[in-house]
């Protein structure tokens, strides 16, 4: 007892020491029960402490906590080899403590911030599991497990981390020393560098960094435990990593390698990590601002649009007042601003006779007022007006909407199809650059990385300007706009050496340096999805990309307006004004070409002469005709016709020169004819 009592007074004059020597004594609420590490017999025993970050000192041994003493010292016997996890109690039995178990429970209460412990009997416990997810264990009564309070929430025996305003004091970033890039950093410099992880509120963002940083957690399981991982690389879909662990202190590191300061194309997003193994919960983890839960839940629920929970441990939602908005788990609302041009859009009926109308509507989510006195009014349904032209490529159909030319045909857009001129083919593209309505081959929507990185199919989310299509107001900070292309695959014809096809995009991106946003530029094969292109700040160009392979199913274009969540409402854009696709294998001709010859796929689409003719122009319509070789000349390509030589005819199908059969000698002449073929 003298080594105790020793250990005791240095903790004491530390703790004392610390705060100047004003220690209040413990009070009930600074005190909470918990357990001590297994011993050797697989036993844990109960102990009633200070509270983590709590300043005061145990004073009187009689202090009743729910009936039970203060510093009560219970031994746990755990039937389960290797489980050392607390439950359930089934059985109860009073003993006399064993001496043996004094001296250590007295140096461990110690160490956790108490001076006095008072001996008392031991209560054994035969245990079977740990408690299930939305339940924790009931350390401080009868030690049975509970469900969770409303307003809070538990997945069991373990954590999750799901939530990223911060990061969790649980982890650490620390540089690993790995340079990403050419330049030449110091290990301070390292140090001192962008994070390579940033909190986004509802996920954990990977970023690039010139030197890279590994983001660790340190956790000890009790039981054979997990580690579940939800993430999506950049706009993949989200997917899920599994891992199993052992008992014991587990370190847990991620590192990001191949990322590069110049690639702001290359993002790791973390949606939760989830730690199974932790032996039991002994209380339940309070639902934040702007989230609510019921009793027994095992996560937290996200307040919807326009509602908002003020306060942790919400057990639900309140709505926002009829001038007020929120967005998707929000801890207040704000005022609706007054409607400006972009809060509505205008759709165009299908042509009839030539004409059509428009009608407009305000964007699924508005969260302007539309009543304040500064706000725009919602324009009424045009009168008719000229039917606009279709996309080059396509021609108006009966039932007044836009298609593309069938086989063999072509468009500017504005004129029906018509056939190509001998000689000449059909290249397909998929060309916009008209935008009065959504183009039909163009698929808009957004990925809402809060919700867990859900897809949404809403034409909403980009709007047509007639010029150019914008993305809408519809998409806040932190989700994607997304605009897709569908190509089944390239035409087989290269367009030059190796490349089958290629993509032309006119853009102007808008991007507030104080308010980061990114544009992605996207091709799927049948292996990836990778990203092509990327930018990040101000940018009007136009940019062409070469595909150098045919298997190309998918071209997809991603806008995130901004990456802060507090911006709700960023004023970042994307614009874009044409759009083509070229040599596809669906999509309309816009002109007809030159065949190609001597290729490997020569003739594929081509609109060619019969064999042995060649193309030639009318001089009265000027149109291209086919012509027939004239006699002893034979078709050398679609429009040549080459003579035969000395003693040399043409075939039937002007195709080759073959012999006369006739041969003259020193004045004699001689038909072999007879023996032809």
């Amino acid at each position: 007892m003298k080594f105790t009592l020793i250990i005791c007074i240095i903790l004491a004059e530390s703790f004392f020491g610390e705060v100047g020597g004003q220690i209040p004594e413990c009070t009930e609420s600074d005190l909470h029960y918990t357990y001590t590490e297994c011993d050797a017999d697989k036993s844990r025993w109960r102990v009633y402490v200070p509270k983590s970050n709590t300043k005061c000192y145990v004073g009187s041994p009689n202090l009743q906590f729910r009936g039970l003493p203060v510093l009560g010292l219970e031994k746990k016997w755990i039937k389960s080899e290797g489980d050392c996890s607390v439950t359930r109690s089934e059985y109860t039995e009073r003993v006399q403590t064993p001496a043996v178990y004094k001296l250590p429970l007295l140096l461990y209460s110690m160490l956790l911030g108490c001076c006095y412990v008072k001996m008392s009997n031991a209560v054994y416990i035969r245990i079977n599991k740990s408690c299930d997810a939305g339940r924790y264990l009931d350390v401080a009564g009868d030690q049975d497990c509970i469900d969770c309070p409303a307003g809070t929430y538990s997945v069991g025996n373990g954590v999750r981390y799901d939530q990223w305003d911060s990061l969790p004091k649980e982890f650490t970033v620390v540089s690993n020393g790995l340079r990403l890039s050419l330049k030449s950093l110091s290990k301070a410099q390292c140090e001192a560098s962008v994070d390579t992880w940033v909190a986004q509120g509802p996920y954990l963002e990977g970023v690039p960094s010139d030197c890279n940083k590994d983001l660790s957690i340190t956790t000890e399981l009790i039981t054979d435990g997990s580690l579940t991982i939800r993430y999506r690389n950049t706009l993949d879909m989200l997917g899920i990593v599994q891992i199993d662990m052992k008992p014991g202190k587990n370190k847990i590191t991620f590192s990001l390698l191949g990322l590069n300061s110049a690639a702001p194309g290359n993002k790791f997003i973390i949606q939760s990590i989830e730690i199974k193994g932790m032996g039991f919960s002994t209380e339940c983890t309070p639902c934040k601002p702007g989230f609510y839960s019921s009793i027994g839940s095992s996560h937290c629920t996200r307040c919807g649009a326009n509602t908002y929970a003020p306060l942790s441990r919400s057990v639900s939602c309140k709505d926002c007042k009829e001038d007020e908005f929120s967005p998707p788990g929000a801890k207040e609302c704000k005022p609706r601003p007054p409607c400006t041009e972009s809060d509505y859009y205008a759709s165009i009926a299908p042509c009839v006779n030539g004409t059509t109308y428009e009608t407009y509507q305000w964007l699924d989510n508005k969260y302007c007022n539309d009543k304040h006195a500064d706000s725009v009014i919602l324009p009424k349904s045009g009168g008719s007006k000229e039917c606009p032209s279709c996309n080059p490529g396509e021609s108006l159909a009966d039932d007044g909407t836009c298609e593309y030319c069938p086989e063999g045909q072509s468009s500017d857009g504005s004129q029906p199809c018509e056939s190509c001129p001998i000689g000449t083919e059909a290249r397909k593209s998929k060309t916009f650059i008209h935008f009065d309505v959504m183009p039909s081959g163009l698929y808009p929507g957004c990925i809402k990385l809060a919700d867990g990185g859900s897809f949404c199919d809403k034409q909403s989310t980009w709007v047509p300007k007639g010029d150019y299509i914008q993305v809408s107001d519809d998409i806040r900070a932190l989700d994607f706009a997304v605009l897709n292309i569908n190509n089944s695959h390239f035409a087989n014809r290269t367009l030059d050496g190796r490349v089958y096809g290629k993509l032309v995009i006119r853009f102007n991106l808008t991007c507030d340096p104080a308010d980061p946003c990114i544009f992605y530029l996207m091709q799927e094969d049948s292996v990836e999805l990778r990203v092509v292109g990327s930018w990040n700040a101000t940018t009007t160009t136009v940019y062409m990309h070469n595909f150098t392979s045919p298997d190309v199913k998918l071209i997809s274009i991603a806008f995130r307006k901004s990456s802060k969540a507090a911006n709700y409402l960023s004023s970042n854009t994307l614009s874009i004004s044409e759009l083509r696709l070229i040599n596809t294998v669906s999509g309309g001709a816009t002109e007809c070409t030159p065949c190609v010859l001597g290729s490997s796929a020569a003739g594929e689409g081509c609109h060619s002469c019969a064999v042995g003719e060649i193309v030639v122009t009318n001089n009265v319509t000027n149109k291209k005709v086919c012509k027939k070789c004239p006699a002893n000349y034979i078709a050398q390509d679609s429009f040549t016709c080459i003579p035969c030589g000395p003693g040399l005819v043409n075939n039937e199908d002007h195709t080759m020169c073959v012999s006369d059969c006739q041969f003259a000698y020193d004045g004699m002449k001689f038909d072999l004819s007879s023996l032809s073929g």
